[in-house]
């Protein structure tokens, strides 16, 4: 049974920049009759010490055209054709699973696809592979090539819109991903891939809104220290096209006094999807203090985004009552009424004993008399 243990996250899918080639082990295969590139002297240095490297790179006429991603912009109902090229580096012969998947932004803001074995939803299954000389048929939409030491293979692609597709961005990339020779179980899935900026064209919106915003006091239970307001929400992507994001939060109590502010940003937010975001801000309790989470959208590096980004602004309110100050204010009021208490109490005492004086000087003064 074959497991797969997702290691390597998927390299050159940014579109910003391509990364080295993956590092993996992998097991001999047979050879296809590829090309034979010329490596550089890093990558020749990498292969040295017995463990397979590989890359996949936007190509053209069968060799590598200095692209770091694929971009095609097409109509509802029109198709593209674009190619990659998969370049084994490695001492040794090897096969690679070559697929299409969806896009999405993982974790740490990284671009990945789906899976291996997974089936694509959205973009990725308007992407088809073409015929590739010596390469087997997955099975699932993919190709398996077998590379020889130093050879490489051109894949050819065909990217067809549906007539009924949403004008916007449907991001995909084109993943290879080395095989385990034979029944030998796969212990560690390594991939690398080339992400795939596919544009519908269209009237498109670009907005980022805030959502789900919550807020909650948290006392210091030093009376000399202040508290702090938690502000959860979450960023949502509710245009139709890849925008960066900016957040600014701002909590304060009443006519704007003693306000605190924290920023966050997000460098690419796909259509519809949601991230998470939370800020901790040290705030005095005021009774009631208000706020806003203000959230703005911005291109992606150089994209065009073929329409004004449009921002939100959610107000927020929380109870700020400064218990820990309540308590010390009432403790002093306490302490001045004892005080005072006794002080009245001593003067009462002092006045007794200097009444009681007179009155007995008075009452010797008559009997002398």
């Amino acid at each position: 049974m074959r497991r797969v243990v997702p290691a390597v996250l998927v390299a050159a899918l940014t579109g910003l920049l391509l990364a080295p080639p993956a590092v993996a082990t992998a097991p001999a295969a047979a050879p296809t009759g590829a090309q034979t590139p010329d490596p550089s002297p890093e990558q020749a240095a990498a292969a040295a010490d017995g463990r397979t490297t590989w890359t996949v790179q936007p190509s053209s006429g069968g060799a590598a055209d200095g692209r770091v991603s694929l971009r095609q912009s097409l109509a509802p109902g029109a198709s593209g054709q674009d190619e990659v090229l998969v370049t084994n580096f490695g001492p040794a012969a090897a096969r690679f699973r070559v697929h299409v998947g969806d896009g999405v932004v993982g974790a740490g803001e990284a671009f990945d696809v789906a899976p291996a074995g997974s089936t694509p939803g959205g973009s990725g299954t308007w992407v088809s592979l073409g015929e590739v000389p010596g390469a087997a048929d997955d099975g699932e939409g993919g190709v398996v090539v077998a590379l020889e030491p130093e050879q490489q293979v051109a894949v050819p692609l065909t990217t067809t819109v549906p007539a009924d597709a949403v004008p916007g961005d449907h991001p995909a990339g084109v993943v290879a991903e080395v095989l385990p020779e034979g029944d030998e179980p796969l212990e560690v899935a390594a991939r690398v891939g080339v992400r795939l900026h596919l544009r519908v064209t269209g009237d498109v919106r670009a907005a980022v809104v805030a959502e789900d915003v919550r807020a909650r006091w948290r006392p210091s239970w030093n009376p000399f220290s202040s508290g702090s307001v938690l502000v959860t929400y979450g960023v949502r992507n509710a245009g139709q096209v890849r925008v960066a994001a900016t957040s600014d939060v701002r909590v304060s109590g009443p006519v704007d006094a003693l306000g605190a502010t924290a920023s966050d940003s997000w460098r690419e937010l796909l259509p519809g999807q949601v991230v998470p975001a939370s800020t901790d801000l040290s705030v005095w309790g005021l009774l009631r203090s208000g706020g806003r989470v203000v959230v703005e959208g911005a291109p992606v590096g150089a994209d065009v985004l073929d329409a004004e980004p449009v921002g939100d602004s959610v107000p927020l309110a929380v109870w700020t009552v400064p218990w820990p100050q309540l308590v010390l204010l009432l403790l002093a009021g306490l302490v001045l009424v004892l005080v005072v208490r006794r002080r009245r109490a001593a003067e009462r005492r002092v006045q007794e004993r200097i009444d009681a004086a007179v009155a007995a000087a008075t009452a010797s003064s008559d009997a002398a008399r």
